[in-house]
């Protein structure tokens, strides 16, 4: 996930947003679930830091959907990317990012780029 266009100005802060991750019924640990978003695994109920490699023109970190309706627009409803409700801090960009359909931009969707993130537990969450 990519930024397609970065804001000049960062808005820097906390607040709650959603995320789109990856799920793997394999990754099932007694009542925790663990996601798979990019290369990590994540729980539940855990603070996460990201490690920014300079291999962006921002700085990295998780992206996150300011709107419910932006998260499921970018999961496209698929079932094994299920929208988590998350905590962020420590914002280092925000900007904009598009879906594609047969090809073409359908929707440009906002985002955050933040350094920290909280996962919610499922029952605080959307499918």
């Amino acid at each position: 996930m990519c930024l397609e266009t970065v804001d000049a100005k960062t808005k820097k802060g906390t607040g709650i947003g959603y995320k789109s991750f990856r799920y793997n019924n394999q990754y099932h640990i007694r009542s925790e679930i663990l996601f798979r978003s990019g290369y990590n695994r994540y729980k539940y109920k855990k603070w996460y830091t990201a490690i920014d490699d300079d291999s962006e023109d921002y700085p990295l970190g998780f992206h996150i959907f300011p709107t419910i309706e932006e998260a499921k627009m970018w999961s496209w409803g698929i079932p094994f990317h299920p929208i988590r409700k998350v905590s962020y801090e420590d914002v280092v960009a925000s900007g904009t990012q598009n879906t594609f359909k047969r090809g073409k931009i359908s929707k440009t969707l906002n985002v955050i780029v933040a350094r920290r993130m909280y996962i919610y537990p499922k029952k605080e969450t959307y499918e």
